[in-house]
């Protein structure tokens, strides 16, 4: 309700008075026990976007077993209330179902196994698909989304649109603030815990710069380890091949040992052989000759054989064809039907030119062939005139032919050793390669590790608060320290797994090296990029080969897993002089909680169910019930309870009373008693004595005598927050 302040007439209609309850005289009355709920400014309030408000749900069933009327829902802060198993966090279960659209956050927080059934079938299906039912979810700019049709939703002019993939709420289930809390010391990077304070440290000024910063940086670093070892696998292949055709090559020294002793066998053939040097110049020239005469012989010869053949082949052909004249002469006659003797002086002419023609051919290939009878004749004369020419030599080149045989062989062994030195000097251009390579690893991962370093000496310059209550003192802070941290168990199970435990070697070189493993036998995570070089010189060496690897497992994939990126940072956070470690359960669980309230640019809802777990009465009273009503301005909260301090003194705008009827009747799906899950909302000020309603306990009573009897302390609760300021009911 609103109404005008004004002292003056000039003042009225600018000057109001902004007063959150119930339009009636019960409600007025809260704002002596609330007065956070009077504002006096021109204007709203609220200042909330619509499309990060719900305004109200709804289960759309045809069978009965859910109340089919809108359940409204405030602006600000609504606690769901029910016995036991009466649909209180089955409620806030579909509205986060029908909301989270990623299926990985779906599986995380148990909202697709959560409530399952199986059929007639022994299938297990979704309660909903179960029971078939649906439900709708309305926010207060009109925006309504089906569970069933998610991809969907309905705009406030009732257009159906494709649903963007954003973020629009955010839900804690129950004891999921426990099982963070249990793993918050969990040494991964995508831990709940890691990723709640991130979220938080995203509030502050700066940081999401410094964090994009960081992250590329790393990313780039990992992309180029990635490329270079790529490279280096490739180099090193090239290397084993290099090795196994140098290995085919055979041994140089046994080359150059053989062209010793050869070259000493030419030197006692030379100096066996009388031939002065103007007789080996003549004596070369004449087998020169003769082997070019040779040459000449075989193809003339060839050249014969392959003019005889043409002759043969055209002859054939030639009387084919002389076949074929004949052949078509008749067909012409027949099909004209004309009288032979007019074409039979034609048919004697062509045939008599083409025999003619073909003859002249014959006589040109037969002058050829002559020819060439005669030259090889006349070589063969020339080749028996070089042969006598050589005859006297004979008796002084017995070893003219050896010499020459031994110079090949000399020529032949140079060429291998030529191949070997080429190939070694590949080889060692690899190597070269290869160091160079190892080398850049080594750089990039030690400014990888670096650049973590100097992220965490960042974070604790800059971002050592990670929550401070606006308004009030210190002892509302909690504080952050950021240190380097590292996957333990990512690098016991990717890569100590990969070797042989039981091998003394490798218990020694990669295990067990006091240098850097503790006495847990756990790595030294700041001196792990020492220990990544000195196993990277190992696996890369020709020791390789002692390692014992399991069975498959190879260097290759122990070089890989050694470069993963496993640093992370670990944030240990503090709170009233406590480090999280030493928090009890409860005061955990509080931490936590604030931090998730307390994350200011996440506008959009937040769905709690049931965070008093592990909690005591007297904690949500001093540490947690100011801080949901700061939060709940900026935010809607929608919150399981048993608790009445979270309802009451954190004066809760909307009340949902969750209810199951059992009825006397048989349900057909289950074959077991119907039952029926109501509810009824309204605010803390609704007041009515209890008295039979045709529609149900639920209308039986008010919302404060509902409170009264479902929660436990329910009364004393309203008589704190009714003597808060001195007052008496």
């Amino acid at each position: 309700m609103s109404s005008s302040d004004a002292h003056k007439a000039t003042q009225v209609g600018s000057t109001f008075t902004w007063i959150k309850a119930n339009p009636t005289f019960e409600g007025l009355r809260q704002i002596i026990f609330e007065p956070e709920r009077i504002k006096i400014q021109e204007q709203n309030p609220n200042t909330k976007e619509p499309y990060n408000v719900i305004k109200s749900v709804r289960f759309i069933d045809e069978s009965d077993r859910f109340t089919n009327e809108k359940i409204y829902l405030n602006p600000d802060l609504n606690t769901i209330i029910g016995g036991k198993s009466t649909g209180k966090s089955l409620l806030l279960h579909y509205i986060a179902k029908t909301l989270i659209f990623d299926k990985k956050i779906i599986d995380e927080k148990g909202l697709e196994k959560n409530y399952n059934k199986k059929n007639n079938k022994g299938k297990e299906q979704s309660f909903e698909d179960f029971f078939d039912f649906d439900f709708e979810v309305e926010f207060a700019d009109g925006k309504k989304i089906r569970l069933k049709d998610k991809e969907k939703y309905i705009d406030k002019e009732g257009n159906e649109r494709e649903m963007p993939n954003t973020t629009l709420i955010e839900f804690i289930p129950q004891q999921s603030l426990s099982k963070i809390v249990e793993g918050h010391n969990r040494n991964d990077k995508e831990s709940p815990y890691q990723k709640l304070v991130e979220k938080s440290l995203s509030e502050k000024n700066g940081y999401d710069e410094v964090n994009k910063k960081h992250e590329e940086n790393c990313k780039n670093l990992e992309h180029q380890i990635q490329n270079t070892l790529t490279k280096l696998f490739e180099t090193q292949e090239s290397i084993e091949n290099l090795k196994n055709e140098r290995y085919e090559m055979g041994n140089q020294q046994d080359f150059k040992e053989s062209i010793t002793q050869i070259e000493e066998e030419i030197t006692a053939l030379k100096d066996d052989s009388s031939l002065s040097e103007e007789e080996k110049q003549n004596f070369e020239k004449l087998q020169k000759d003769k082997n070019e005469t040779l040459r000449e012989i075989d193809k003339n010869q060839n050249q014969l054989e392959a003019l005889r053949s043409y002759q043969s082949k055209i002859t054939v052909d030639w009387n084919k064809f002389i076949n074929s004249i004949d052949v078509g002469y008749n067909t012409v006659i027949n099909d004209f039907n004309l009288l032979e003797n007019n074409f039979l002086p034609l048919k004697a002419k062509i045939v008599e030119d083409l025999k003619s023609t073909f003859q002249q051919s014959i006589d040109s290939i037969t002058n050829q062939e002559e020819s060439l009878k005669n030259k090889i004749e006349e070589l063969n004369k020339n080749k028996l005139q070089i042969e006598s020419e050589l005859q006297p030599f004979e008796t002084k080149t017995a070893n003219y032919a050896k010499i020459q045989e031994c110079e090949k062989e000399t020529q032949e062994f140079e060429v291998k050793i030529r191949k070997i030195t080429s190939h070694e000097a590949a080889i060692e251009n690899k190597r070269q390669e290869l160091q160079r390579l190892k080398e850049r690893i080594n750089t990039d991962y030690q400014n990888l590790f670096q650049d973590y370093n100097n992220y965490v000496d960042i974070l604790n310059s800059n971002y050592s608060i990670i929550f401070e209550a606006n308004g009030d003192d210190n002892k509302d802070l909690i504080e952050l320290h950021s240190e380097l941290g590292f996957e333990y168990d990512s690098f016991e199970s990717n890569f100590l797994s990969l070797f042989n435990r039981q091998s003394s070697q490798i218990n020694k070189d990669i295990l067990t090296d006091e240098h850097f493993f503790d006495e847990q036998n756990q790595i030294e995570k700041d001196r792990y990029v020492e220990y990544s070089k000195k196993v990277f010189d190992l696996l890369l060496s020709e020791n390789v080969e002692s390692l014992d690897f399991i069975k498959n497992k190879t260097p290759r994939m122990a070089i890989e897993s050694l470069f993963e990126n496993r640093f992370k940072v670990d944030y240990k956070l503090k709170y009233e002089n406590d480090s999280l470690e030493n928090m009890s359960q409860g005061k955990k669980g509080i931490v936590l909680l604030k931090l998730y309230l307390a994350i200011e640019k996440a506008h959009y809802p937040i769905l709690i169910d049931q965070p008093e777990d592990n909690l005591d009465n007297r904690t949500i009273y001093t540490s947690l019930m100011d801080f949901i009503k700061k939060r709940k301005i900026a935010r809607q909260i929608i919150m399981v309870t048993h608790n009445a301090n979270l309802v009451v003194s954190t004066d809760a705008e909307q009340i949902i009373v969750a209810n199951q009827t059992i009825l006397n009747e048989i349900d057909e799906v289950t074959n077991d008693k119907k039952f029926k899950f109501e509810y009824v909302t309204g605010a803390l000020e609704h007041t009515k004595k209890k008295e039979e309603h045709p529609k149900g306990i639920l209308y039986e009573q008010g919302i404060r005598e509902h409170v009264c009897e479902i929660l436990e302390g329910g009364d004393t609760a309203f008589k704190k927050r009714e003597e808060k300021y001195g007052l008496k009911k």
